[in-house]
């Protein structure tokens, strides 16, 4: 399988690991920090472009998603992402922190096994290493208790 992605141009340079955390459904989870620092913005068609934009910037010196820059135009990350399996985009977020666009987070809710997976979590590099992706999966974590 390895030699298909390798001719297909992909690169093999980290190994995946999927996580799991079960949810206590009483639980609050999401706690913004007490800064309000980072503001989740829902993906609409007004911030397409923004977040198209984001979400290849946020890919700038990571080996995750190596891929993004093989795709070529921003539009066509939106629709890559659509096609492995992230089409809900209500679960789309673009983190905003003073009104700037810093970052990404893509989930995927699994109704058949009630789950909600993080398909893709991305900040750019001047924002890194200030709690964001801390904050992001909070959210995503009281995303996954609400819808169960």
């Amino acid at each position: 399988e390895a030699g298909w992605f390798a001719a297909c141009g992909y690169d093999c340079t980290i190994r995946l690991e999927f996580l799991v955390c079960v949810i206590d459904p009483h639980a609050a989870v999401y706690d913004p920090l007490p800064s309000g620092i980072c503001e989740m913005v829902p993906y609409d068609e007004e911030n397409r472009e923004a977040f198209a934009q984001t979400l290849m910037d946020s890919a700038e010196e990571s080996l995750d998603c190596v891929a993004l820059g093989r795709w070529g135009e921003t539009e066509n990350v939106l629709a890559e992402f659509q096609g492995v399996g992230a089409a809900e985009r209500d679960l789309w977020m673009l983190l905003r922190v003073a009104g700037e666009d810093v970052g990404c987070l893509l989930l995927r809710h699994h109704r058949d096994t009630a789950s909600l997976e993080i398909i893709y979590l991305g900040v750019i590099p001047s924002f890194r290493r200030r709690s964001l992706g801390r904050e992001a999966v909070s959210f995503a974590l009281d995303q996954a208790n609400r819808l169960g």
